[in-house]
């Protein structure tokens, strides 16, 4: 049984299926929805992630403005860096100063490449407290398994 613990944010539902569908293919069970980045932050209050993967063009609050209250917060509380990953469709669309502050570790365009998005969690998870099962969770996974369209990439931006 694995661990890891996921905050998925997308304002896109069936995107947030969909990606939640291939991480618990590729053994995460502990995985947790948000529509914007106010919702994303009131649930980061309540509960602890090993990663966040969070698209930036949303309503309400988008991807960028998020990491940096999420960031503050957790400055503010003493809580330990969760590490974020973005997504977007646009190739423009994140602030570069989230990305070279280090407020965010990636970033991905949409639509996502799902083996490409494994070996990001796998990097990103390494100083959380369940590497271990990480690293066993993406070599259950690994490159010699057949891949289909639906194993590689998520099409819905």
């Amino acid at each position: 049984m694995s661990h890891i613990r996921v905050l998925i944010v997308d304002d896109v539902m069936i995107f947030r299926k969909l990606l939640r569908k291939q991480l618990e293919r590729r053994g995460v069970e502990q995985i947790d929805e948000a529509q914007d980045g106010i919702q994303a932050l009131d649930i980061m209050k309540l509960k602890t992630y090993d990663v966040v993967i969070m698209d930036v063009m949303m309503p309400r609050m988008n991807g960028d403005v998020c990491v940096r209250a999420i960031r503050e917060w957790e400055i503010a509380n003493l809580r330990p860096k969760t590490p974020v990953i973005l997504m977007s469709a646009d190739v423009l669309s994140p602030d570069n100063d989230v990305l070279s502050s280090g407020a965010a570790q990636q970033f991905f365009t949409k639509p996502l490449n799902i083996v490409r998005l494994g070996n990001a969690l796998r990097d990103v998870a390494m100083g959380s407290s369940h590497k271990g099962d990480w690293i066993k969770m993406i070599a259950k996974k690994s490159p010699t398994a057949k891949k289909t369209d639906e194993d590689t990439t998520l099409e819905i931006v």
